[in-house]
């Protein structure tokens, strides 16, 4: 009896697997909450990126987490550049406006590009619907996209024109997208 339940539950789980990581990767919030206790999450071994399928989103889900992480710190220190900016105060009564106006744009910039990231990914998604790596590719889309982001926001954001040193040290990912791209 107690090999029954152990097999209908092992098969409960398996067959609810590909649902789950369907809900993963349809709302990528819920990605860093892959639903594994946390010792069963301590079972997979990321050191390869994952044997499995599942523990692949699970390694993802991870390396995804700390990317977001890394790129909410430079944009916060990115957004922090637009409140108190002495010098544009100091020349121009009407900068508090200004500063507040930019503030709402960036703002408005990262939420559009939250949106495109979540169409995108979503899209490459839909396109592998039909087979199991499509878990892996839409989370490796939306890391890839989140470091990329990162280093837009450090490189237009964090860097200055003259020789002054950047506000934080430069997002090293292995590659440098648009690496000599500055807003004119």
């Amino acid at each position: 009896m107690m090999l029954r339940i152990c097999v209908f539950s092992s098969l409960v789980f398996l067959c609810n697997l590909p649902l789950q990581a369907q809900d993963v990767f349809e709302n990528m919030d819920a990605a860093v909450n892959v639903q594994q206790s946390s010792d069963e999450k301590q079972d997979v071994d990321c050191t390869d990126g994952g044997g499995t399928t599942y523990d692949m989103v699970v390694c993802g889900a991870s390396e995804l987490e700390l990317a977001e992480a890394k790129m909410d710190q430079y944009w916060q220190v990115a957004r922090s550049r637009f409140v108190g900016d002495d010098l544009m105060t100091e020349y121009d009564n009407d900068a508090e406006d200004d500063i507040a106006e930019a503030t709402a744009k960036f703002d408005f910039a990262q939420e559009s590009w939250h949106k495109y990231r979540e169409s995108h990914c979503g899209s490459l998604y839909h396109k592998y619907r039909g087979g199991t790596i499509r878990g892996p590719l839409s989370i490796r889309c939306h890391i890839d996209m989140v470091e990329k982001r990162t280093w837009q926001i450090w490189n237009i954001w964090l860097t200055y024109m003259d020789t002054t040193p950047p506000m934080l040290a430069e997002p090293d990912f292995g590659y440098y997208p648009d690496r000599d791209y500055k807003p004119n």
